[in-house]
């Protein structure tokens, strides 16, 4: 059963957390068990704030090498953003009515912003290959090492389907 009693002096006290782990906080009146007043756990805080400073350094290490960018993107990224910007590029249909497949060309930047789109073939210089050029731009992929990506996009407009071919 735990006693209530102060813990600490005038500044602060050392407060247990469980699994090895205590915090320093203002003294006031709790439950504290009789473990947390006794001087080993005082004494153990140099050693507990130590542990505490190396997991965060090994999980912050951990986390920066997740963090660092890739050389280049993996297809199924590109195709996974591309993805996310459709809906956006196929409703330039519903708005000027030209059917077909739109080619756009893109340079991507290493902090994965689109630089440029140019809508490609019948959609070159269209209100609806702007529209799609926009719904390209609006792309945002993540970064990467490469200084810059080029990549070609096809894009049904009409729905999800691509146009009948003629035989």
């Amino acid at each position: 059963m735990a006693a209530r009693r102060w813990i600490g002096g005038a500044g602060l006290a050392v407060v247990g957390l469980g699994a090895g782990f205590a915090a320093l906080v203002r003294p006031r009146l709790f439950e504290a068990p009789d473990e947390l007043s006794s001087p080993p756990v005082v004494s153990r805080l140099p050693s507990l704030v130590a542990e505490v400073g190396d997991e965060a350094s090994r999980r912050a290490g951990s986390k920066a090498a997740a963090d660092r960018p890739p050389e280049d993107l993996a297809r199924v990224e590109i195709l996974g953003t591309l993805e996310r910007v459709k809906p956006r590029a196929t409703s330039c249909y519903d708005l000027y009515g030209q059917a077909g497949l739109a080619t756009v060309k893109m340079s991507v930047a290493s902090n994965g912003r689109v630089t440029s789109a140019k809508a490609l073939g019948d959609f070159e210089g269209t209100q609806t290959g702007v529209c799609v050029e926009a719904a390209a731009r609006s792309a945002q992929f993540r970064p990467f090492k490469r200084p810059l990506i080029t990549l070609t996009w096809q894009v049904a407009l009409k729905g999800d389907e691509a146009p009948a071919e003629s035989e």
